[in-house]
């Protein structure tokens, strides 16, 4: 869950007059070489970290880890209400959860950061559960009551640090 207090500033920080771009130019910044392990015990200090790690060995099938911490806004979804928040406001609403998630989505800036093109540039992070496809088609639900999980829980991470296996560098973007 986003810091409520974090939040508040965020949206306090924030003009009321101001829109939020539609297009963002991010650095990359170089770290040298890191451990990816290392490097997620140091992040995970932060709030919600997440550790996406290509542990594998074949440059072109796991060429990057991303790893990152301290979500700036969320999106979670259960059956068809869906919620989200982010620095610019808050938001709920029923209906289908893939168009909650399209105007979630469309609310948050796209971005570039040059050469060379990462796979990932920061942004939502999280799952799609199994059970999202009742919301897709008919399917029986003969099991008995579960942990009450979100079918969609996405958090938005605004710095990425991305490790390249390739070339051993880490980069922070």
């Amino acid at each position: 869950k986003v810091d409520s207090r974090l939040h508040r500033r965020l949206q306090m920080s924030w003009p009321d007059d101001c829109e939020m771009p539609d297009r963002l130019r991010l650095t990359v910044r170089p770290l040298g070489r890191k451990d990816p392990i290392e490097l997620f015990r140091r992040i995970a200090r932060g709030r919600s970290p997440f550790f996406l790690d290509s542990s594998r060995q074949e440059a072109d099938l796991a060429r990057y880890s991303f790893l990152g911490s301290d979500p700036i806004g969320w999106f979670r979804s259960r059956g068809r209400r869906a919620e989200w928040s982010t620095p610019w406001g808050d938001q709920s609403r029923r209906g289908n959860p893939f168009d909650a998630l399209a105007d979630f989505l469309s609310g948050l800036p796209t971005a570039t950061a040059g050469t060379p093109a990462y796979p990932f540039l920061g942004g939502p992070v999280g799952y799609f559960s199994y059970d999202l496809g009742r919301c897709v088609e008919e399917i029986p639900d003969r099991k008995a009551a579960d942990l009450q999980v979100p079918d969609i829980h996405l958090a938005v991470y605004p710095r990425v640090y991305v490790v390249d296996h390739v070339w051993g560098e880490t980069f922070v973007i």
